[in-house]
C-alpha cells in the first residue's frame, strides 16, 4: 500500500481542523464612548473629557482584547447620524442605541469627575446585544489631570475587563505614547508664548463693586490686564504658576478713578496685592479669575464751595473676571 496519499491526506486534515477554528475566532468588536462629565465636579474642561477618552481608547487597543473602534471614527458616525450636539451616553439604554449605531459588539461608557484634587472615573462595559451590563468599575485617582492621564486607563480597563495580568509591554507602549503627546503639548506651548483677549467683570473694595471691561495680554507665565469703566481705570501686573490651565497668581495691581456724584467730586489712586486663582472654564480659552488681597488707597474729595479733604487708609480688593484668550 502506497502510503505516501495518506500522510498528505492526514496532514491536510490536521491542517483544515487547525486553522478553521482560528479563522473562526476574530476578535469582538468594541467603542470607548465619550466620557460624561460630572456636572456635581469641580470645573472639568471639555478638553480634559475629550483627552481622557482618547487615552482610554488607546489604552483598550493596547490590551488586544477587542478590534477597538478609533476615537475619531466614533465621534465622526455618531454626528452624522445624531448631530453634532449628541450628548455623553450616562445610562444603559443610550449605550445600547449608540452600539448599535457603530455596529459594535460592545460598548463602554463612562463619567468623569473630581472634586478639588481627587478624581473619578466609573465605566460601564454593555453587550450591545443582550442589552446588557457585564460589569462597572470605578476608578480612584488623588492628583492631577496628567497624572489621571497617565495612570487609571490601563488600571481601570484591567479590572473592568476582569485580567490578571496585563498584556506584555502594555505599560511600556501606552507610557511611551503618553510622554510622546506630552512633549508635543510642550512644544506648542513654546510655539504660542504669546497670547491676549477681552476680560470682563466685577472688581470691589469695601466702597462698591464696579462692572468694567478691558484686556489682558499673556507671555508665557506673566500677564497685564488693563479695565475701565467710565469712572477710572486699573491695571494689574499678574504671575501664572502654570502657563496654561488651572493656576493660582499673584498680581500687583493699581486704578486711578475720579467719580462725581451729587456734587461730590472723590479722586483716588489705588495700589495694592492680590492672591487669586484662574479656572479654565468650557474650554482651553476661557477662563474665569477670583483674587482677593488689599490696597493702599489715597483720595481726595471736594464738595461744591467747600474745602478739598484728603485721606489714606488700606482697603479690602478683589476681583471676578472673565476672559478669552485667542
Amino acid at each position: 500500500m502506497d502510503r505516501k496519499p495518506l500522510s498528505v491526506l492526514l496532514f491536510l486534515c490536521c491542517f483544515v481542523m487547525l486553522t478553521v477554528p482560528l479563522y473562526g475566532a476574530e476578535k469582538p468588536s468594541c467603542a470607548f464612548l465619550s466620557l460624561h462629565v460630572d456636572e456635581g465636579s469641580t470645573v472639568i474642561g471639555e478638553s480634559e473629557g475629550k483627552d481622557l477618552t482618547i487615552r482610554f481608547t488607546e489604552a483598550l487597543d493596547l490590551l488586544d482584547v477587542y478590534d477597538v473602534l478609533a476615537s475619531s471614527e466614533m465621534s465622526r458616525n455618531i454626528a452624522m447620524r445624531k448631530g453634532l450636539g449628541a450628548t455623553p451616553c450616562t445610562n444603559l439604554a443610550c449605550a445600547v442605541e449608540y452600539g448599535k449605531l457603530l455596529n459594535v459588539d460592545y460598548v463602554i461608557y463612562g463619567i468623569y469627575g473630581h472634586i478639588d484634587n481627587v478624581y473619578s472615573v466609573e465605566t460601564i462595559l454593555v453587550d450591545v446585544e443582550s442589552n446588557q451590563e457585564i460589569k462597572h468599575v470605578v476608578t480612584d485617582y488623588k492628583g492631577d489631570h496628567q497624572g489621571v492621564i497617565e495612570k487609571i486607563p490601563l488600571e481601570n480597563l484591567k479590572t473592568l475587563l476582569g485580567m490578571a495580568v496585563l498584556p506584555h509591554d502594555a505599560e511600556a507602549a501606552y507610557a511611551r505614547m503618553v510622554k510622546g503627546d506630552a512633549e508635543t503639548d510642550k512644544k506648542a506651548v513654546a510655539k504660542k508664548p504669546l497670547r491676549f483677549g477681552p476680560r470682563l467683570g466685577l472688581v470691589a473694595s469695601d466702597d462698591g463693586v464696579e462692572l468694567g471691561g478691558g484686556i489682558e495680554v499673556r507671555f508665557n507665565n506673566l500677564s497685564v490686564k488693563i479695565m475701565g469703566n467710565d469712572a477710572g481705570i486699573g491695571g494689574a501686573l499678574s504671575y501664572y504658576l502654570n502657563v496654561e490651565g488651572n493656576s493660582p497668581y499673584l498680581a500687583v495691581a493699581g486704578a486711578y478713578y475720579d467719580d462725581k456724584n451729587k456734587g461730590l467730586t472723590e479722586i483716588g489712586r489705588i495700589y495694592g496685592l492680590m492672591l487669586g486663582y484662574r479656572l479654565m472654564v468650557v474650554n482651553e480659552n476661557m477662563d474665569v479669575c477670583i483674587g482677593l488681597g488689599a490696597a493702599y488707597v489715597d483720595w481726595d474729595h471736594k464738595q461744591y464751595n467747600a474745602p478739598t479733604k484728603s485721606d489714606q487708609e488700606i482697603i479690602p480688593v478683589g476681583e471676578l473676571t472673565f476672559g478669552y484668550m485667542f
